[in-house]
């Protein structure tokens, strides 16, 4: 009898471990898609903010901590000796986000990166003005609302002459930079967190990216994008070269 009772205390204690198990990774799975809690950052300039290699980056289609898969850190393709992120455009990757970095309305936020671009695999994106590598940041509220840019001088806008694109077939290095000062509000841009179009939020924190896109082929095209020396600052010194918007 008290080695029948033994026996079932054993599986019982196995059943719970197994349970437990089970529980622990179901969580994991969900926790590992969660974006991660905004890093807390000074509004005065400290230095650079991000580098590639600070390991601070995301992939863009599920939240997983990069390098991972095809987005991969390349210590070949370097810019003065800085490493680049590889981005080739696949169904499953085609960018990574740097962790959520505090902001303010009226800071004045500069970022920059070097790119360049494999040629185009398709036809249809030879000479396209809106295929290649390119560079945004995307502001958050603490609503979960938030407002993409993509152009240089911080508006939102989207077409080909104030876009952040190096064209593929770009063999040689070029310099993309994003210059502006936050807004005191914005209206959503974009559907983030249930949060839907033309929601009003004030703006506490953002998240720059870099992504290899194509504006009609998308993850048809196959081509590839470097991006290194990523540089992020806010409220920048004068002794700080920042590059003029296009």
């Amino acid at each position: 009898m008290n080695s029948n009772v033994k026996l079932r205390r054993k599986g019982s204690n196995f059943t719970a471990i197994i349970v437990a198990l089970v529980i622990f990774l179901i969580v994991f799975s969900v926790v590992a898609v969660v974006r991660p809690t905004p890093i807390h950052r000074p509004t005065t300039n400290h230095g650079n903010l991000i580098s590639v290699t600070d390991g601070n980056w995301w992939t863009d289609a599920d939240w997983l901590n990069a390098p991972i898969r095809t987005d991969t850190i390349d210590y070949t393709n370097t810019y003065n000796g800085n490493p680049s992120w590889r981005i080739p455009l696949t169904s499953v990757d085609w960018g990574v986000d740097h962790g959520g970095i505090t902001i303010s309305p009226s800071n004045v936020i500069v970022y920059t990166c070097w790119i360049k671009t494999s040629a185009a695999t398709l036809a249809a994106d030879v000479g396209n003005l809106l295929a290649g590598g390119r560079i945004g940041i995307d502001i958050y509220g603490a609503n979960g609302a938030s407002f993409g840019i993509s152009d240089p001088k911080g508006l939102g806008t989207t077409t080909w002459k104030s876009n952040t694109f190096v064209q593929f077939g770009t063999n040689t290095w070029t310099q993309i930079s994003i210059t502006f000062t936050v807004a005191s509000q914005y209206a959503a841009n974009q559907v983030t967190h249930g949060q839907k179009l033309g929601t009003v939020f004030t703006p506490t924190w953002c998240t720059p990216w870099i992504q290899t896109y194509s504006s009609t082929q998308y993850c048809a095209e196959g081509g590839t994008a470097w991006f290194s020396n990523p540089q992020f600052h806010i409220n920048p010194s004068t002794s700080i070269a920042i590059p003029s918007p296009l």
